[in-house]
């Protein structure tokens, strides 16, 4: 997930270049121009969106990711304890 997030932004980062380049060298054709920008304009904004979404999943990942940490830490320690007493007959 976090490979996609990474590319995604290097598509977002290109599609920014690319279009300040595109408004730069369109001065001549003004039909032209409008006719790119509003297409890069668009998908711009898609790149956007999808690195919304993708950042959300992520903040999710991570929720979930902490959960299941902190659920598998006590299950080891309740094992330890688990293991301790059945070693020691129950005694500390």
């Amino acid at each position: 997930m976090q490979r996609e997030l990474n590319e995604q932004k290097e598509k977002l980062e290109k599609a920014k270049v690319h279009y300040a380049e595109l408004r730069s060298s369109a001065v001549g054709s003004n039909l032209h121009a409008q006719e790119l920008t509003a297409l890069e304009q668009r998908y711009i904004v898609d790149l956007i969106m999808r690195n919304k979404v993708l950042r959300l999943d992520s903040e999710k990942m991570e929720y979930i990711l902490k959960n299941y940490e902190d659920k598998r830490r006590k299950v080891v320690e309740k094992i330890a304890v688990e293991k301790d007493v059945l070693v020691n007959g129950g005694m500390c």
